[in-house]
């Protein structure tokens, strides 16, 4: 199936959108733990129960959320990094972390009100990370490492972050990320923007 370009991106059945900050969506929630955790999100990071991560159909990864449950008033902010939830009438998926904050964890699911709070342009680029480090010397030399691929070292926040790509689907980034873990190294995907 070809990708289309634009607000959203359509790619074997995912439909990838680019949210606008203050769009909200209802509906239910509930969690994912057990079997899940430790193992790769869609996005490539570890789910990890103790972060404030959730899992969502369509919003692009790096969609930051707040999560209010409407029966207790209770809300966290979580950022997508995964897709879900696969039941019927469910809108997302919370890890741990997040189900405690709003007071779910006892009944297994709760009606929530979801309010985009930023998310990445559209037609930003997906990435996939396979490195971050201090010393810069550490970055060039993975980046060496993946010779013949799309690889660069982009510096944030002091860390000298190796990524390949840019992407223009998420899909193609999945098949990177898949492929460099063959290598053994870590991946995530990321949307800069």
């Amino acid at each position: 199936m070809t990708c289309l370009l634009g607000l959203s991106v359509s790619c074997r059945g995912v439909r990838v959108r680019y949210p606008s900050p203050g769009e909200t969506q209802e509906g239910i929630a509930s969690y994912y733990d057990g079997e899940f955790v430790g193992r790769h999100t869609a996005s490539g990071e570890i789910m990890d129960r103790n972060r404030l991560t959730a899992a969502h159909r369509s919003y692009a990864f790096g969609t930051t959320v707040r999560v209010t449950n409407v029966e207790n008033g209770l809300d966290t902010v979580v950022t997508i990094n995964d897709r879900g939830p696969f039941v019927r009438g469910r809108v997302i998926d919370l890890t741990m972390a997040g189900a405690r904050a709003i007071g779910m964890v006892g009944a297994g699911t709760a009606r929530v009100r979801i309010e985009v709070l930023s998310a990445p342009p559209a037609g930003a680029p997906f990435w996939v990370q396979i490195g971050a480090f201090t010393v810069p010397e550490n970055a060039v030399r993975l980046s060496e490492q993946f010779d013949g691929w799309p690889a660069r070292v982009v510096v944030e926040d002091g860390w000298h972050k190796v990524r390949l790509g840019p992407y223009s689907r998420e899909r193609d980034a999945q098949i990177a990320a898949a492929k460099a873990r063959k290598r053994d190294v870590p991946t995530m995907i990321v949307v800069s923007y």
